[in-house]
């Protein structure tokens, strides 16, 4: 099988889907693995940074790169912060609102909306093509901003992953998580009941 050179470069899109062999990093002599394993006592080094260039950007907003699914999010490497968001939905997703805009009748609604999306959705695709370099420097303060609003996985050190501690289990009107009770709610709506979790 074939060496994937876009994974060579840092910015396969397909992961484990890809066609092509995606080459473990590391390993024994001549980069293959080892015989005898050992993989899990070896302590990983963290992936360096990719070199995002604007021809990489041009290439994947190109003819031939261009997703197919046009409602997609889009970020020029693994694990850097999306340029195209807002506009992504999943073909799960789409289906769900299509079943749902056709029980209720609004099809015409659904059909104009997806179509405005697409339309949306290309003419952006379309914009970061044209102009790869806006697109870089994009892609650059994203990376700033998102290395400088890196925060530990659970607080800093000395406080607790939930916010502040409620001051009694039994008294007082403070939530379990921190904050003030019923200030921030999220609610899922079916057609057999509403689950709502306020903190």
């Amino acid at each position: 099988m074939a060496v994937c050179p876009f994974y060579l470069q840092g910015r396969c899109r397909f992961g484990n889907n890809c066609r092509n062999e995606h080459p473990p990093r590391g390993g024994g002599a001549f980069g293959q693995p080892t015989a005898f394993g050992g993989a899990g006592l070896q302590k990983s080094a963290p992936e360096p940074e990719v070199a995002l260039t604007k021809d990489g950007i041009a290439q994947d907003l190109g003819s031939h790169g261009r997703p197919l699914w046009k409602l997609t999010s889009y970020a020029p490497a693994r694990g850097e912060p999306n340029l195209i968001a807002g506009l992504d939905r999943s073909p799960e997703e789409d289906r769900m609102a299509a079943y749902e805009a056709s029980r209720s009748g609004n099809q015409a609604a659904y059909v104009q909306q997806t179509q405005q999306t697409t339309s949306q959705a290309d003419s952006v695709y379309t914009q970061m093509a044209l102009n790869p370099q806006a697109a870089l420097q994009q892609a650059l303060q994203n990376r700033k901003n998102t290395a400088q609003h890196a925060t530990p996985a659970f607080g800093a050190k000395g406080t607790s992953a939930f916010g502040a501690a409620a001051p009694s289990a039994f008294g007082g009107k403070s939530s379990a998580f921190g904050g003030a009770p019923g200030t921030d709610c999220t609610c899922i709506w079916n057609k057999f009941s509403t689950d709502c979790i306020c903190f």
